[in-house]
């Protein structure tokens, strides 16, 4: 069984830092650690169609040290990524006590798949053995993991139980700005774990150029250093589930890994960088057959063009060596509790009223 005691508590601080979250929050201490948290209040269990939701975040205490705290992993490297093992292993090692880790990534590389789930085909999970680890692949996309290991993977055939935390990655590059954010997959599968009401955590790594050979061979030389640091922030936000004090507000954990990270690294919570692509696809050729020319084209970005470069941004904060963390919301499309997310008054014609926070209704 993957999950044993953190030896050494490490604090990990949420506080305000991103427009997207609430502004009220409460302290708590434990075990010589401070973790600044906004207070969480969720529905008692419940259960829907067969699934018992967890009631984790009610204001009673219901995950005692003594109850099993279920974790899925799954990422968008797939079965074969080379950070699937370490991180497997330190989980094992130096992860939180008292836990019931199951896997299920997919059965091959599926980056770039930001939250594209499969609706026209049926998907086959299979056993697997990575390492000293027992571990499901699936022929799906990384948010066909996390929606499948959510429903299926906890529980027997009389009761089927639902994740407390769901986590994605180790992500091999990283996945700041919100170019990246927003095309990745190991965030896309973190956001369907929040669409089941689970918090959800996404990890990536950043690598240097050279690295990418390491890769191919099923290396990385920051893996060890990676897989400590995420352990680390697993650590952190199961302690934080059984006190009921994850985030408020907060749907989803974005971390970003800087080059030489290890389980030292410091971390700072950021905001995500304003990015675009430069031209993402590139045309091959015209293929012409009788009655008609195809045009061909590839993703193969020029580059990457930064609008926002503030020294508080995901992007820049691991360009200085240091951890990034980004709160998601859920409904963060559709905030508007910032000045400069409301509608102007041209906005407001032929007697339609729009809300503060969502478009008119149909």
């Amino acid at each position: 069984m993957l999950g044993r005691s953190l030896t050494r508590k490490v604090p990990y601080v949420i506080e305000e830092a991103c427009p997207l979250i609430n502004r009220q929050y409460v302290r708590s201490s434990y075990g010589g650690a401070a973790l600044l948290v906004k207070s969480a209040q969720r529905k008692s269990t419940q259960s829907v169609a067969g699934w018992k939701r967890n009631a984790f975040q009610t204001e009673k205490q219901v995950l005692g040290d003594t109850e099993r705290l279920r974790i899925l992993v799954t990422n968008d490297d797939g079965v074969d990524s080379a950070l699937l093992a370490p991180f497997l292993d330190e989980l094992a090692q130096n992860g939180p006590l008292n836990t019931e880790v199951k896997v299920l990534v997919p059965d091959r590389e599926r980056s770039w798949s930001s939250k594209v789930m499969t609706t026209r085909e049926s998907l086959s999970m299979s056993s697997a053995q990575k390492g000293e680890h027992d571990v499901h692949t699936l022929t799906g996309t990384p948010a066909d993991c996390a929606a499948v290991g959510c429903y299926h993977m906890f529980g027997d055939a009389e009761e089927q139980l639902m994740p407390h935390l769901v986590i994605s990655g180790i992500n091999i590059g990283a996945n700041f700005g919100t170019g990246f954010t927003l095309s990745s997959g190991t965030v896309g599968a973190a956001i369907e774990g929040a669409i089941a009401s689970i918090p959800s955590v996404a990890f990536s790594l950043t690598l240097e150029r050279q690295a990418n050979n390491l890769f191919d061979k099923g290396e990385l030389a920051d893996a060890p250093g990676a897989s400590q640091a995420a352990t680390k922030f697993v650590c952190a936000a199961v302690e934080a589930l059984r006190m009921q004090q994850w985030p408020r507000g907060v749907d989803v954990l974005n971390i970003n890994f800087p080059v030489g990270v290890d389980g030292d690294t410091p971390h700072r919570l950021t905001r995500v960088a304003r990015s675009k692509y430069i031209c993402p696809f590139q045309e091959q050729g015209i293929e012409s057959s009788i009655g008609s020319n195809e045009r061909k084209f590839r993703h193969r970005p020029l580059g990457m063009e930064w609008e926002d470069m503030g020294d508080n941004t995901d992007r820049e904060t691991v360009k200085r060596g240091e951890i990034s963390v980004v709160p998601l919301r859920l409904d963060g499309m559709l905030a508007s509790d910032r000045e400069d997310r409301k509608l102007p008054s041209s906005w407001y014609s032929g007697g339609v009223q729009w809300t503060a926070s969502l478009p008119p209704e149909a």
